[in-house]
């Protein structure tokens, strides 16, 4: 997994859970100052004491090509790297409006949790960009995460903007 996105977005991470309300009332929001390239994220309810975000990285060096990421740890801020592996024939994926996509993943464990991810497909691109009435993420383990779709569209939007302008 991309040491550098995780490090770039551990403040954010940090600021989202000083911040997060009610689950009802979680929106996504953008970061589009972030070094590595925007990021677009939301902050989930609390499982068994883990936090947990949901991020849309748009990372330069990828070309603004997105990468769909889980993170959930004990505490605020990512613990000491242990092990990265690639997730063969892992459940991890992300639900739109009832459809299940997943992609080649991979995963960091770190000493209070982990962060797992995968490259979007332009497939699932377009639909992210689309109508999304529902989204979900599938965690390695299969568990639905059930995500807000409120400010989904715009900070997807605005993250995209940002990479045109860059990229042009």
């Amino acid at each position: 997994m991309c040491m550098q996105i995780i490090e770039k977005i551990l403040l954010l991470f940090g600021m989202i859970f000083l911040s997060v309300p009610a689950f009802g009332q979680v929106v996504w929001t953008s970061n589009l100052q972030a070094a590595a390239g925007p990021v677009v994220q939301v902050a989930v309810p609390n499982s068994a004491g883990k936090n947990r975000v949901v991020f849309v990285v748009f990372e330069y060096a990828r070309q603004c090509d997105p990468i769909f990421s889980f993170v959930e740890i004990s505490g605020g801020a990512l613990g000491k790297p242990r092990k990265q592996s690639v997730l063969y024939g892992s459940k991890i994926g992300v639900e739109i409006n009832g459809r299940i996509h997943t992609g080649n993943a991979a995963q960091t464990q770190y000493d209070n949790g982990f962060e797992a991810g995968f490259g979007i497909t332009n497939e699932l691109f377009d639909l992210l960009t689309g109508k999304v009435d529902s989204l979900a993420y599938i965690t390695p383990g299969g568990e639905r995460i059930f995500l807000p779709t409120s400010g989904f569209k715009p900070a997807i939007a605005s993250a995209l903007e940002v990479c045109a302008k860059r990229f042009r």
